[in-house]
């Protein structure tokens, strides 16, 4: 018999890429044959088959073994539910149940963790009925795994019900509902049953305390957060178990509380991936890319493996604060890890490369997932909209919908978007159809870009009918409107939205400061609009930036009000650009001030020495107020710099 070349039988971490751990082999009949298979070794080769996560061949040993009985089909029936595989799990169930076998009280304990980790609530509750037909029900580890399926369902109602319907509530039935409470943020009512625990006699241990952690952070119950981690100090669970350890980081995240989090995170003696991803996260999440992608490269060095769900926090603060070099790097890495099949990841990379405007990048990168779904669909339509890609942006939403994927808020908002970029009103009614058909006429964020689609068209009225749709209308709602109305002169109705906002206790942004001065200008409101700029920072707490300057700047140009323009301009603390100074020498133009217009002038040519519309502004002043020696000054200065201007002609018919 010829010899066997088989693999080593041992743990096979960091070799070579050529060399193949066990957990890698395609088939388990690689190593196991049919001849081991006999009823007594079934349990056996189960658990080996599994534990080696050959997981699409999981049930080959069931094909195999003479006598199928109970045990052999929960085994596998856990070890798919484990490794993630709970359709698969559900099937192999219904399969199960075809064949004669009911289950047993484990098999259900199983499936109803593999649907409660799932969410799958209505596959749940058919389980549940079979429970309660097999006299399953009062079992504590089936009643403890429906607890925690209804809890971590947000059916909170029905888990207490369960709860106190058990004969003998065990640590393990609280802390389903616990979960549960930790996962939905609910923090006051984490509170309440850790103190119905313990008046019931019933300590807590690890699992618990982590959950309560967590539950606080999540709520933002910092307070709560503290008395624990205290209370725990004293059990000495602070320092010893390193989920609690995890936990506790997690929640000083949450809360914001950057120094403490770091400080207990290198107090954990044996940091595993979750404390690395923590801390990666974190920081990421408070837009401090830079410690954030130092933690990362630190977690590499150490030899832990990043979780997927690390990369999209990093990548998505990358797109926002527009490093975009660092995310490719964070790309690269992604591939060489070869984490880079998520769809959230690739739907963070088509995001980020849509905003660094490198739709090619986007494009391939969308091209390389097979299963397209809602997410990396909008993904794409974001990124083609963004990029000036407007039809193709259409294109898209128009194959996702042929491909049986219904479009969600994001969806809608963006083509509405792409469609006003378009300036097509006829691709806007459309698409405001499909937001009618699909539901979404009464949701805030379509009906926002429905208003400001519209708005953009002239369209007021259209947009004064969606707006007074709008059963509880938000700063953005109202931003919108009020932007729509100061765009298509009637400045004194954004006014009165404006105190309408003040009045439904709204708090104004930055937007909509912007919005009313903007109208403020353009309608010729000069004292409504210095009263607005002079409230912003007193009585909002918004301190203008430069694009507020601006319009501040353009309003009182435009008022004539020259003196106090230049002076505002100078008494920006955010500098002057070539906007504000443009601004500022159209009104010296109109309004005919040609001592102040060649000091502005100058300093705008200063300020864009090589852009030819510098030039040709201040031509166009001094040329029409007959200021011949400065326009050929100028005229020298733009053949200088090689500036060329096709001269005009007239036609003069006889």
């Amino acid at each position: 018999m010829p010899q066997r070349n088989y693999p080593p039988l041992k743990p096979l971490l960091n070799l070579p890429t050529k060399i193949r751990p066990f957990s890698s082999f395609s088939s388990s009949s690689q190593l196991f044959y049919p001849v081991f298979l006999r009823e007594e070794e079934a349990f056996f080769s189960n658990q080996s088959i599994i534990d080696q996560g050959s997981l699409p061949k999981a049930s080959f040993p069931c094909d195999h073994i003479r006598t199928r009985d109970t045990i052999t089909w929960n085994q596998v029936i856990s070890g798919l539910g484990r490794y993630g595989c709970s359709s698969e799990a559900l099937q192999l169930y219904r399969e199960m149940t075809h064949r004669g076998l009911n289950g047993s009280s484990s098999t259900f304990s199983s499936l109803l963790s593999i649907c409660a980790s799932n969410g799958a609530l209505i596959e749940g509750m058919e389980l549940h009925s079979k429970t309660v037909i097999l006299g399953f029900e009062s079992n504590s580890y089936v009643g403890s795994s429906l607890i925690t399926l209804y809890a971590q369902c947000g059916r909170f109602e029905e888990a207490r019900t369960l709860l106190e319907l058990l004969e003998e509530r065990s640590l393990a039935s609280f802390n389903g509902v616990l979960k549960g409470y930790s996962e939905w943020g609910f923090g006051l009512e984490l509170k309440e049953l850790f103190f119905e625990m313990r008046e019931g006699g019933i300590e807590a241990n690890s699992v618990s305390f982590s959950y309560l952690i967590q539950g606080f952070g999540r709520a933002g119950l910092l307070c709560h957060g503290r008395e624990l981690h205290c209370h725990m100090i004293k059990l000495g669970l602070a320092t010893s178990n390193i989920f609690v350890m995890n936990s506790l980081v997690d929640m000083y995240c949450s809360c914001g509380v950057l120094s403490e989090a770091l400080h207990l995170f290198k107090l954990i003696p044996a940091m595993d991936v979750l404390s690395w991803s923590s801390i990666v996260s974190v920081f990421a999440e408070h837009g401090d890319i830079v410690p954030s992608i130092k933690y990362l490269y630190e977690m590499l060095w150490w030899g832990k493996r990043p979780s997927l769900s690390t990369f999209p926090k990093l990548l998505n603060q990358c797109s926002s604060l527009k490093l975009f070099l660092k995310g490719k790097q964070i790309h690269g890495l992604l591939l060489k890890l070869g984490l880079n099949g998520s769809d959230y990841v690739r739907s963070s990379l088509i995001d980020m490369y849509g905003n660094s405007r490198d739709i090619e990048s986007s494009l391939n990168v969308f091209d390389e997932i097979h299963d397209r779904n809602l997410v990396s669909w909008n993904s794409v339509i974001c990124a083609l909209s963004e990029c000036g890609f407007a039809l193709e942006a259409i294109r898209a939403f128009k194959t996702m919908v042929l491909e049986n994927i219904r479009p969600d808020e994001i969806s809608l908002s963006k083509i509405l978007k792409a469609c006003a970029s378009m300036a097509s009103l006829n691709m806007n009614e459309q698409f405001h159809t499909q937001v009618i058909k699909n539901g979404f006429e009464s949701n805030l964020v379509v009906s926002t870009s429905l208003i400001d689609s519209y708005a953009k068209f002239g369209e007021i009225e259209l947009a004064h009918l969606i707006f007074y749709q709008i059963q509880a209308p938000t700063t953005t709602s109202l931003t919108a409107f009020i932007s729509a109305c100061a765009r298509n002169g009637f400045e004194r109705e954004s006014l009165k939205l404006f105190d309408l906002m003040l009045v439904k206790g709204l708090k104004p942004d930055s937007v909509t400061f912007l919005s009313l001065l903007s109208g403020c200008s353009h309608g010729g409101l000069i004292e409504e609009g210095k009263r607005i700029f002079e409230t912003m920072e007193k009585n909002h707490g918004i301190i203008p930036d430069i694009r507020h300057y601006s319009c501040m700047v353009d309003l009182l140009g435009r008022g004539g009000l020259l003196n106090e323009a230049e002076e505002l301009l100078k008494a920006s603390p955010f500098g002057v650009n070539s906007t504000m100074v443009s601004s500022l020498l159209r009104s010296c133009r109109i309004h005919g001030n040609l001592k102040m217009g060649r000091r502005v002038a100058e300093a705008l040519m200063e300020l864009e020495p090589e852009l030819a519309a510098s030039y040709l502004q201040a031509l166009n002043m001094f040329s029409e107020t007959e200021s011949f020696t400065d326009s050929l000054e100028i005229r020298e200065m733009m053949k200088e710099k090689k500036f060329e201007r096709e001269p005009g002609y007239s036609l003069y018919i006889m």
